[in-house]
Order: structure tokens, then sequence, then C-alpha cells
């Protein structure tokens, strides 16, 4: 009798246990190819796929693993296969779904066709068109509905716009597709809905530049917005979108979460269902760092990563004298140590241009103190750039200057024979000087820049030089070799030039 009731217990129990009051959704974005963990100033070592996988074993959650874009394009692996070994790595972990990213079409549009294919979970993305069918690219959904831990979770992806290397596909901004998807799936039973987006609520590249706040503004029906593209930590509670329409959860706002870059961490998400009415009554965000002295890898991603490691890459070619920092320490200075090494090298290349400038989001990771191997100089310098030489007048480079600078940011680093001041006023840059060469800087006089042909070419923050016709190619070889050869000729090891070059004064 008691084996009987104790079953029956069991069995009234089972609806409890079907339908969990919690889902956890684990996201990550802009990973481009950083599989292996890695040291990081500090002196800690994290990342990887084996540590997300191996921090997602560590919980009984319920989950929905989900991924933002920009898995390609960032270390020599991700390079060489042109993005497949990243997917053939994802397809290892519980993807759920990713969208399309910027960098997926590095290789031509062709092969982002090709790698789409290639995915064994769902590839989102609501705006991205195929011109010769008008309608989504093949294998490509604007939306799903996931059923985890018996909640049924509706997942929309927005892909970045616009997408390089195109002219079969078509990209928009991705509201007008937002609004189809959120009004077909409001006649769709399903109790939570997440939207996965390549953009960022906290974009500076240039004004042009959508937010994900203008994207969702004034649309109802979304209770967690996860971006990337920008590279930045990010969660908070959008409590009112512009128009004054309150969105999200119990009026508390609408939740948003961006998981930063390289696989350094993820965030780990919490939907609370209340018990009664089965809505989610809080959803709670952080994000966590994928540490090795405190996460313990999953060893068969382990050990699937490592066979994907390309051979030679890790062997030592140089050395770094000092840590050379993508940011400076100095409160009211915005150049970057390893921004003005490599605007001087881009100079010494090019001895007939009046200056250097390289994009500062052209400049990936940190160069530690210690050995540099070739790992290290593609994963910090990995777009195959090289350099051009453009004519333009000094009122061009004056509005460029002032428009690149934000107040805890400037979208470009100068070489060393640049010098600018500037004042935060209004929240915007008002300069007060521009020297070149010790010399004002002139309007009227003509101006040779030398600078990545992506930027030349008026690639994202390059814009203003779209119209410019004066440019030409001068150098053989990528960035990233200019670089190697640097370290290589500084036997001794390569030290940081001095910051300065773009100052804030009062």
């Amino acid at each position: 009798m008691l084996k009987k009731a104790s079953l029956f217990f069991v069995l009234l129990a089972l609806p409890l246990i079907l339908c969990a009051k919690e889902i956890a959704i684990y996201h990550t974005s802009d990973t481009h190819g950083f599989y292996f963990p890695r040291k990081i100033a500090g002196g800690k070592t994290v990342g990887g796929f084996a540590l997300l996988q191996g921090y997602i074993d560590s919980f009984d959650t319920p989950y929905l693993l989900l991924d933002s874009g920009d898995f390609t394009s960032g270390t020599l692996e991700a390079k060489e296969s042109k993005g497949e070994t990243s997917v053939y790595l994802m397809n290892h972990l519980p993807y759920k779904a990713t969208v399309i990213g910027n960098h997926e079409g590095d290789f031509g549009e062709e092969q982002m066709l090709k790698l789409i294919k290639e995915f064994n979970f769902d590839v989102l993305s609501a705006n991205i068109y195929d011109k010769k069918t008008n309608s989504l690219v093949e294998g490509v959904k604007p939306y799903n509905i996931y059923e985890v831990g018996g909640k049924k979770i509706a997942v929309i992806g927005i892909a970045k716009d616009p997408l390089p290397n195109s002219k079969r596909i078509k990209t928009s901004k991705g509201r007008k597709e937002l609004k189809k998807a959120l009004y077909e799936l409001s006649s769709i039973p399903h109790d939570a809905t997440i939207l996965i987006i390549h953009n960022s609520f906290a974009d500076d590249k240039h004004e042009k530049e959508t937010t994900n706040g203008q994207i969702i503004d004034g649309l109802d029906g979304i209770d967690l917005v996860l971006g990337g593209h920008a590279h930045k930590v990010i969660n908070g509670i959008r409590a009112k979108v512009n128009s004054g329409v309150n969105t999200g959860i119990n009026d508390k706002g609408l939740r948003f979460a961006e998981s930063g870059c390289e696989a350094k961490g993820l965030s780990h998400i919490i939907l609370d269902f209340n018990d009664e009415t089965g809505k989610i009554q809080d959803i709670k965000v952080k994000y966590v760092e994928l540490n090795t002295a405190l996460i313990k890898p999953n060893k068969d991603i382990q050990k699937i990563v490592e066979e994907k490691r390309a051979p030679g890459v890790d062997t030592p070619i140089g050395k770094a004298a000092e840590d050379i920092k993508l940011r400076t320490d100095k409160k009211d200075e915005l150049d970057s140590p390893l921004g003005n090494l490599f605007a001087d090298i881009i100079k010494t290349k090019a001895p007939d241009a009046d200056f250097a400038l390289h994009n500062t989001g052209g400049v990936r990771v940190d160069i530690l103190k210690g050995d540099i191997t070739k790992r290290d100089i593609i994963s910090s310098f990995p777009f195959p750039n090289k350099v051009m030489l453009v004519r333009v007048n000094g009122a061009f480079i004056k509005k460029l200057i002032a428009k690149s600078i934000y107040e805890k940011r400037s979208l470009f680093q100068y070489s060393s024979n640049v010098k600018i001041e500037y004042r935060w006023k209004h929240n915007r840059a008002e300069l007060v000087s521009v020297k070149i060469n010790g010399k004002n800087l002139d309007k009227d006089k003509m101006y040779l820049i030398a600078v990545n042909d992506y930027i030349a070419n008026g690639g994202s923050e390059g814009y203003m030089f779209k119209k410019i016709t004066d440019k030409k190619v001068i150098s053989d070889k990528y960035l990233s070799d200019y670089f190697t050869d640097y370290v290589k000729a500084h036997p001794q090891g390569i030290k940081a030039p001095a910051t300065g070059r773009i100052k804030r004064v009062k």
C-alpha cells in the first residue's frame, strides 16, 4: 500500500517537474573564432568553448544557449577555414540559434550562404533576403519557438545591416521584420519572447549606426533583448521606450544583455515564472567571466577544440617587454598604447604621408608582456587590410576628428606626429587644437593620410571617406605582416609608445 501511495504522489508531482519555474538562457556574441582559453591583462586565463560548456554543465536548470553573431574573422583558425571551423565547433555545443553578424560576410556572400547551411541548429535572421527570390535566404528562419522545461520560448533573430561583400543579399535595419514577427507570434501560444540581434544598445561607430533602442522603440511583446556587435558587456532594464509605451514584464521594463566578445564570458539569465499564473514575474541577468581558475572545462569539447588548433601558430616569434594595452589608464586621454604603436608602424610604411591613422576597432586584443606568437598578432589585428594613401583637405580632417571623439573613446588612433586637444561640451567634442608635425591643421591645405583600405573605402566608422576619390593602395603586405616584421626586428622586446596624442583639456 505504501509503495502505491508513493507512486501516486510522484505522478501527482510530475507536471510540476516537467514545467519548470525557472528557465536559464545562456548567451554569447562576437566569439570571432576564440575557441581556446587565453591569458588576459592581470594574469588570468579565460575563455574558450570548453569552459563555456563546462560552466553550463555545472547547472541543472532547463536552458537555451543562444548567440548574437560574428562567429568568424578573429583567429587564424577562423580565417583560414573561412568560418567553417567556427560552425563545426559551435555544432558541438548545445546552441539552439544564432544570427548573422557583419563579419559573417568577410569571406564573400557565397561562403556565408554555405556556412548557413552547415549549422545543425537554427540561423534566425528575419531581415536577410535573397535578391533573386525576394524571400529569406535559404536556411534562415525569422523566428522559432523552443520548448524548454515545459515552457514555450519564442526567439526572433535580426541580422546586422548592412553586410559587407554582398551583391546578391540585401538586409534591412530589421524594425519592419521585427514588427511582423511579433504580430505573427501574437497568435501563437508561447510563454516568453526573446530577441537575438547583432546590434547594440550602445554603439558609437558613427551617428548613422542603428541602435537596439531605435529598432525596438514602441514595440510591445518582447521580454528580453540579447545584443552584440559593440563588444561590450551590458545588462540593464529599459523601463520605457522613447515613445513612452511600457514594455517588458510587469511594467518593470524590458531586460537586455550584451555579452562582450571573444568567448571570454557569457550572460547567464534566469526567466522566473509565477507558479500560479505561469507568466514571467522576473528576469535576472548577470555576466560570467569564463575563468580557468574557477570553472572546470568540459573534457569532450576540449578534445574536439584542440584537434582544430593550427600547428605552429603558438610558437613564439618575438616578445613584448611590457603589456601593450588597447586602453590607456589615464583619465583624460583617449589614445591607445597598442593603437599608437600600430599607427606609428603604418606611418613608417608610408613615408610620403603627413600622418597615419587606424580605426580603434581594428585593434582587438592586448599584446601582453612575454612571448608574442603568430596567434597573438592575428588575434590583435585579424583583418586582411593594406595601407592606402588618401588625399583630403584640412577641413575634412577636422570634421573627421570631431565626429570620431566620444566622451570615453576615440574611433581613431593616430601616429606620433599628431596631437589633438579637445573639450567635452554639450555632449560632444569641441576641438581646441589639432597639430600635425607641430603645426596647426590648415583647413585649406591638402594632406596625405596613410590609413587601412577598409576605412579608406568607407567601411563602418570610415564612412566619411566613401566619397573621397584620390586614394590608392601602396602596400604589398597585410598590416598584420608589418606588425610581425616589427616584432622580429626588436628581439629585445617591443614597448608601447607614450600616450597623450588625444587629450581632453578644461
